[in-house]
């Protein structure tokens, strides 16, 4: 019997190639923004913005949401987070918002703005899990950007 060298290699990246093709779903790729914001409510120890999120579809294939998770962080302390039950399809490259509504700990904010100077800018990061029926895990999407304070601190000093 002759021997074939290259057999057993070709035999394992075949069986590497098909593990690989047996784990990999079509690429689901998605951005997220912050398309609005607004002052909910606020009490003692919680203040509540009402965020609209606009989500991008990169790929050429529908996405689809059943929720999503997101903590917020502001001036590098991560001050709220939240949650939404909003389930969404987004078409393939397209985009759709969404509502959230995120709860934010007034003593983490004392902490972190207390003293009466307000920054006139504020860097936010917000690291958000989308879920979606194809991945347990769902898709994890990082915003940042900085909000210019003096439009709001503006009208605050006038009333």
């Amino acid at each position: 019997m002759t021997k074939i060298p290259f057999l057993p290699a070709l035999a394992a990246a075949c069986i590497l190639l098909w593990a690989g093709c047996a784990s990999v779903t079509p690429a689901e790729r998605a951005s997220l923004s912050l398309a609005g914001l607004d002052s909910a409510s606020s009490s003692i120890f919680e203040t509540t913005l009402e965020l609209t999120l606009r989500v991008t579809n990169e790929s050429a294939q529908p996405l689809r949401l059943t929720g999503s998770s997101h903590k917020l962080t502001l001036n590098g302390s991560m001050i709220g987070s939240g949650v939404s039950n909003v389930a969404l399809e987004v078409p393939p490259l397209a985009t759709a918002t969404f509502p959230v509504t995120i709860r934010m700990d007034n003593l983490k904010l004392l902490s972190r703005f207390g003293g009466g100077n307000l920054p006139a800018a504020i860097d936010y990061r917000l690291d958000s899990r989308l879920v979606t029926p194809a991945s347990a895990a769902g898709l994890k999407v990082r915003t940042e950007g900085t909000l210019d304070l003096r439009p709001y601190t503006n009208s605050l000093l006038l009333n």
